[in-house]
């Protein structure tokens, strides 16, 4: 069982957790009262631990020490950030291909944590400007100056807002120019990245919604 510890940090309320995972024992911060951490869709669980910070319990599910952030107190509160590091992996039948970005709990947290503003993470992480709307089945090129994008579901007047980082991410194993498809899934509140060069890819990202 993961433990949370509070901890005073340059004045701010902070808990230390530290959760056993696949390569070994990680400790990391999380702002006390501000998160809650689940596992992103499509990655199976093979660890799951419970802490309790304040009042608030919250549950780790891990995945080679994949997590997700969800922060409530912002524009976007069903935006979830992808925290943990990246790597390459195929299953079984060696079709479907899982990226993870190397790097340590606290730093990839605070990565995360940039996106909604909040103060903790670095400086100089996202510093893109411009934006474009692609529709899904739109081409993309992996030269990327824009902050994030659009997609609209077909049938649906729900704008799906993607961090373009992480699509990025996903999108490293691609030819160096293809076709994207998103699809949003609305059930799993999920969109689903693939590329008509590589059949057999799939990467998930969370999104953030403008209703």
């Amino acid at each position: 069982m993961p433990r949370g510890e509070v901890v005073q940090t340059d004045g701010r309320r902070l808990y230390v957790i530290r959760v056993r995972g696949l390569e070994g024992e990680e400790s990391f911060l999380l702002p006390s009262g501000a998160l809650e951490v689940f596992s992103m869709v499509g990655v199976k669980s093979q660890d799951v631990k419970s802490v309790r910070l304040g009042k608030r319990l919250v549950t780790f599910i891990l995945s080679e020490a994949v997590l997700g952030v969800r922060k409530h107190e912002c524009d976007y509160p069903d935006y979830v950030a992808i925290v943990g590091g990246f790597k390459e992996h195929l299953d079984e039948k060696g079709s479907i291909l899982t990226i993870r970005r190397k790097g340590d709990f606290e730093g990839v947290l605070q990565e995360a944590l940039s996106v909604f503003g909040t103060g903790y993470a670095p400086s100089g992480i996202f510093h893109l400007q411009k934006s474009v709307r692609l529709e899904a089945g739109g081409l993309y090129s992996k030269e990327f100056d824009f902050d994030h994008f659009y997609v609209g579901n077909v049938g649906n007047t729900t704008e799906v807002r993607l961090n373009l980082l992480y699509l990025h991410d996903a999108i490293k194993c691609f030819p160096e120019s293809g076709r994207l498809n998103v699809a949003f899934i609305g059930p799993l509140d999920v969109c689903r990245v693939t590329c008509e060069q590589k059949p057999g890819y799939q990467a998930y990202i969370m999104p953030m919604r403008k209703d």
